[in-house]
């Protein structure tokens, strides 16, 4: 037994050692985990006692409730504590199951090698290892800085300690409840043709749900006040009357009994998983898989090569969804910024929805098509015109839905208001332009920023995520291309004062502009892709 923990171990640590170098090869895949470290960690240490540092961050956090704490507000700051537990909790959950939820397939290389030499039970429990480390080098920081800045603030070391030590049976927890739902996940992509084929409705709403979570931090903790997983703060804050001696208790057995359960049904579900037979394939035979109406439009409507692109990009897209998890981040920054525009500007929804929307559009495959190709590029670029159909082909993927999407959320968001009908039919036909109009602007910096190795980082093979600097460009690259558009509506009775023109012709130019400079941007974008991809052409 003991033989089989310490190999167990010594999977883990070789796993967790190469996950690291593999950081450190690729500091975008870093910047990747710790860019999120660096909004959350401020928020959750919340204002601080130092000149100035209220003009950086004035919201209360860990360190302004560990001075309450010391004050006499007890209970108060114990319920925020199990809503904060239930949050961190989710946050860990969603690091197991993304990467299985997004990922390409039961079986790999190294798996396959390890089941050779140890049995089941001994790699599940590695995995469950590995997931530890992952999910405490991960969340670990945000732990440490939130138990710090509180027993700052209290003056009390031990409470400190407490709560280092409930976090981290709280992470032992999380990481064992969620290893077998993650790998029954997988499972059922293995098992069941329709799950495995459209990975996107598991993956989508996982990637939508974890945003949504912390965009909406406070509600979150609100919300989750009340789940039993909360009673790690009593454990983390046992030494206040206010705390519960039972429910402290509960949480800190419910964490060797997770674990040995999972342990123990983990190995049950991985035999089944990486030793049954190969599952039955789809049908094959193109005249099966081509038959729905729309394959039947793209075929009518565009050449062969550009229709066989996009029919291809949409399938992967669906059995590999990662490469729109930046999409997830946005459709929640969208409702965030409605929700906040809602309240002083209730007439600029749709334009919100519209901008935000296109950029949720471009994000995808568009924003990465020299990575998502992948190993077939090479192959690709050796047929004729093979760069311009596979531009043209992921440009279409991502605007013909992104088209119609933006215009029917811009319709919606536009009937929530008071706007004129025919202001709100020119915001939809703005919102569907903008949609289609994204992913071509996309193409360029995809093309000149490429991402050949996603976030996971034993990864390099089937649809990847875009590079964290492409995000970026093209995300301020929408925004600022869609400010004569968020001006011309906001200030048109202002500005028609100034130049003397109906408010009406102020309120049309805005958007009108915005669509001029996209469109151009996104030619030249188009072009430069092209080019680019010629030379690599040239190159082979």
């Amino acid at each position: 037994m003991w033989d089989q923990v310490a190999t167990s171990v010594l999977i883990a640590k070789t796993r967790s050692v190469r996950q690291y170098r593999k950081l450190r090869a690729k500091p975008m895949l870093a910047a990747f985990q710790v860019l999120p470290l660096l909004i959350i960690v401020p928020a959750v240490v919340g204002r601080l006692p130092f000149p100035g540092y209220e003009a950086f961050w004035s919201e209360p956090g860990a360190y302004v409730y560990g001075t309450r704490f010391a004050s006499g507000h007890e209970t108060t700051v114990l319920e925020l504590g199990r809503g904060a537990a239930g949050v961190l909790f989710l946050l860990v959950i969603y690091l197991v199951l993304l990467p299985k939820a997004m990922g390409n397939g039961a079986m790999n290389g190294e798996t396959d090698d390890h089941l050779v030499a140890v049995p089941a039970t001994t790699l599940t429990t590695a995995e469950l290892l590995t997931y530890l480390a992952f999910s405490w080098r991960t969340a670990g920081l945000i732990l440490l800085a939130a138990a710090v800045a509180f027993g700052a603030g209290s003056g009390a070391v031990l409470t400190t300690v407490m709560i280092v030590f409930a976090g981290g049976a709280l992470f032992v927890t999380a990481v064992a409840v969620a290893y077998p739902i993650a790998l029954t996940l997988q499972l059922a992509f293995v098992r069941v043709a329709v799950l495995r084929e459209h990975k996107l409705i598991v993956g989508g709403p996982l990637v939508v749900g974890m945003f949504a979570v912390f965009v909406s931090l406070r509600e979150s903790v609100e919300l989750l006040r009340a789940v039993p997983i909360g009673w790690y703060a009593d454990l983390a804050l046992i030494s206040t009357p206010a705390a519960s001696p039972v429910r402290a208790t509960v949480a800190l057995i419910a964490m060797p009994v997770a674990f040995i359960a999972s342990a123990s049904i983990s190995p049950r579900i991985g035999e089944r998983l990486w030793l049954a037979d190969e599952p039955s394939q789809l049908p094959s035979d193109p005249t099966e898989r081509s038959q729905s109406p729309v394959d039947g439009l793209l075929r009518r409507v565009l050449s062969r090569p550009v229709a066989a692109v996009v029919r291809v990009t949409w399938r992967r897209l669906r059995r590999e969804p990662r490469a729109l998890l930046f999409g997830g981040l946005l459709i929640v920054l969208t409702a965030s910024a409605g929700g906040s525009v809602a309240t002083r500007f209730p007439d600029g929804i749709p334009l919100i929805v519209a901008i935000y929307g296109a950029a949720t559009v471009g994000v995808g495959v568009t924003l990465n098509p020299l990575g998502s190709e992948g190993r077939a590029l090479r192959g690709t670029l050796t047929t004729p015109h093979g760069g311009r159909h596979v531009l043209t082909g992921y440009a279409l993927s991502a605007a013909i839905p992104g088209c119609i999407l933006v215009g029917l959320a811009t319709a919606v968001a536009g009937s929530m208001t008071e706007l004129e009908l025919l202001t709100r039919a020119g915001l939809v036909v703005f919102g569907a332009l903008l949609g289609a109009i994204a992913p071509v602007l996309a193409l360029g910096i995809g093309v000149a920023l490429p991402q050949f190795d996603g976030i996971d980082p034993t990864s390099t093979a089937g649809m990847q995520t875009p590079r964290l600097e492409a995000v970026f460009v093209f995300s301020a690259a929408i925004i600022v291309l869609g400010l004569p558009a968020i001006v011309g509506l906001h200030g048109a009775p202002s500005i028609a004062t100034v130049v003397d023109v109906p408010p009406r012709v102020v309120a049309i130019a805005g958007p009108v502009t915005s669509l001029i400079l996209l469109s151009g941007a996104g030619w030249l974008s188009y072009r430069y892709a092209l080019t680019t991809i010629r030379e690599r052409d040239l190159a082979i």
